[in-house]
């Protein structure tokens, strides 16, 4: 049995997957196996992934008809064998040493899950904005990052304490940062009704099962911010509903293990509504940019009366946020 089990859905990657898959191959810890799920590709990408199963062993090929991201990571799920399971979306690349240094965490901390720091970047593979993690010499673009927090680990001991650090963004919703013991996925899936927010409605909740949880800085994940990817194509109306859904099971879940924290609850939910709402936005032109505006001012009326409204929500949002809850804004438009 494998330490670790990783979870590929592919579709239509043949430009990116090559690069994904060598950088998953040249892992400087070894003891995995990575279910390549092919949803249903037109191009070569499925050619790409045999190619890999056939020179290493460790790579395991499925196809299926085309049924979404979430069905696909399901049937990698199903398929698991390993004491840990992970994620890596098939235009990405790790670090060398990404998971060696996330199980040298785990098993200091004796965690059950461990989440690593990301970087994005962007189509060409240039590095992006940066998230979280302390200064680490990047062998992949050959320079120096400087992270914009230390290097210290963070860790969460007791549901309490793992919920508290959820509600301060300490642990996100992204599924492919992480390793989680396989265990805490038991009953777990994602919703294959939802083509955006599938993260937000699973991920949470299997990490509030951890008695341990822990950061690790150190491990870097790339993640490549694509104009074609599922969140910056077209965010239509049923799309953005389908993300505020997301968000919705992640508060249900939250709401039922601290219910004495709803104004923080409801706090992290805007953080992770306000992405898709500013695309479901910003991708209209014209006259129907206002009325996706208006529209866009109706779902964010749950969050007028928070408190602190920018608690947890980036920079890059903020005057985004500021202009939604102006109280007579309503009445200019």
């Amino acid at each position: 049995m494998p330490k670790l089990s990783i979870v590929v859905p592919v579709y239509n990657v043949a430009l990116f997957i090559r690069e994904c898959l060598d950088s998953i191959k040249r892992q400087s810890f070894r003891d995995w196996e990575c279910m390549l799920v092919d949803d249903g590709s037109t191009d070569s990408s499925g050619d790409i992934c045999r190619e890999f199963c056939a020179k290493d062993p460790r790579f395991r090929y499925f196809y299926q008809e085309n049924s979404g991201v979430s069905s696909a990571r399901n049937r990698g799920i199903e398929r698991a064998t390993g004491e840990f399971l992970t994620f890596v979306d098939p235009d990405d690349v790790l670090s060398r040493n990404f998971y060696e240094i996330l199980f040298e965490t785990q098993k200091k901390y004796d965690a059950d899950v461990v989440e690593g720091a990301t970087i994005d970047i962007t189509e060409s593979g240039e590095i992006g904005p940066i998230y979280r993690s302390s200064n680490f010499v990047n062998e992949a673009f050959g320079e120096q990052i400087f992270f914009f927090s230390g290097a210290r680990d963070i860790v969460a001991r007791g549901k309490d304490e793992v919920v508290k650090q959820i509600l301060l963004n300490t642990f996100n919703c992204l599924s492919w940062n992480k390793i989680y013991r396989l265990s805490l996925w038991a009953g777990a899936r994602y919703p294959e009704n939802l083509s955006l927010g599938e993260d937000m409605a699973v991920v949470i909740g299997v990490v509030t099962k951890a008695n341990v949880a822990a950061t690790a800085p150190g491990a870097v994940y790339y993640y490549r911010d694509r104009h074609t990817s599922l969140l910056h194509s077209n965010v239509n109306a049923e799309r953005l509903q389908e993300d505020l859904q997301g968000s919705a099971i992640m508060r249900e879940q939250l709401l039922e293990i601290a219910p004495d924290r709803q104004e923080d609850i409801r706090a992290l939910k805007l953080q992770y509504d306000i992405g898709c709402i500013n695309q479901f936005v910003k991708q209209r032109k014209g006259g129907s940019r206002l009325a996706a505006f208006q529209k866009a001012l109706s779902y964010m009326e749950e969050y007028k009366g928070i408190e602190n409204p920018f608690h947890m929500v980036g920079a890059f949002y903020k005057d985004f946020v500021n202009v939604f809850l102006e109280s007579d804004l309503e009445g200019k438009l």
